[in-house]
């Protein structure tokens, strides 16, 4: 593929060639950032009739965990460091899909899990007899929130604001979601495609309601570009130059994440090494 819309959680950790993506056909890979597009409200789901009420009770619980991806089992592992538990403080339920550890809430083969704000199996969850509540993720809990970030860099704490009418209202976390390629992606179709999105917002933001906040905007990647730890494409960059939003401070910010992606790269390279002289 030459472009793809990817989950910030994910791409970081092929980035790093962590968790899958250490695996010796794989390994840290070159991505670059081009646009956000929007950021995905996530909670933590429970039965509506359910009596964990906080965070702090699932201690002993069931915890549906999404073995399919290395970001949703992180988003677990942060669940239970947020409640400053330890894994074995928990009863792990291992399910093959986002929508199969979703639907566990409804059918009853879980207590607690992740889930989107909004999606079909979200609102069919809602719309289950026992319905669905999303616990809250208190964003004064400092020292929660510390934990949690060290295995989930990425979530930015919000209330949520869209999606099922259970979510709407809660303190949660969202997770950006972002037009990613390789970095030796052709400079001028990624400043076409760029340009595209910064000059034509106007006119597509209709196709879907999730493309009508700022996000998409340009002033949505200004902000963006404040925290976003990917080394932006050179076509997305000439791009942004021409629309007013890079600053001395990007440039440098980009030099810094590029030398890092190198440091990836040379470590994941030596362990490689190291492993196969030992026969690992």
């Amino acid at each position: 593929i030459h472009i793809d819309l990817e989950a910030t959680s994910n791409t970081g950790l092929a980035l790093e060639g962590a968790e899958a993506h250490a695996d010796e056909g794989w390994g840290p890979k070159p991505f670059r950032h081009v646009w956000r597009f929007y950021d995905l409200p996530w909670g933590y789901m429970v039965r509506g009739d359910s009596d964990i009420k906080r965070i702090d009770d699932i201690k002993g619980r069931r915890v549906a965990i999404g073995m399919h991806s290395a970001a949703t089992m992180n988003a677990i592992y942060g669940l239970i460091a947020y409640a400053n538990l330890k894994k074995e403080d928990v009863r792990l339920m291992p399910f093959g899909s986002l929508g199969a550890t979703q639907r566990s809430i409804s059918e009853r083969k879980a207590d607690v899990t992740l889930a989107t704000a909004f999606g079909p199996v979200t609102l069919e969850a809602e719309a289950s007899p026992s319905g669905i509540r999303f616990l809250e993720m208190p964003i004064k809990e400092k020292e929660a929130w510390k934990r949690y970030l060290e295995i989930m860099p990425n979530a930015i704490p919000i209330i949520i604001s869209s999606g099922v009418k259970s979510a709407r209202g809660v303190q949660a976390f969202a997770t950006p979601f972002c037009w990613t390629v390789y970095a030796g992606a052709d400079e001028e179709f990624i400043y076409q495609a760029t340009k595209f999105l910064g000059e034509a917002y106007d006119e597509y933001k209709v196709i879907h309601k999730v493309l009508q906040s700022d996000e998409m905007t340009r002033k949505g990647q200004r902000a963006f570009l404040d925290t976003c730890g990917f080394a932006v494409h050179p076509g997305a960059i000439r791009y942004y130059k021409e629309a007013g939003i890079w600053t001395a401070k990007d440039e440098n910010r980009n030099i810094a994440l590029l030398a890092l992606e190198k440091e990836y790269q040379t470590a994941w390279n030596k362990a490689l090494t190291d492993a196969k002289g030992k026969n690992i």
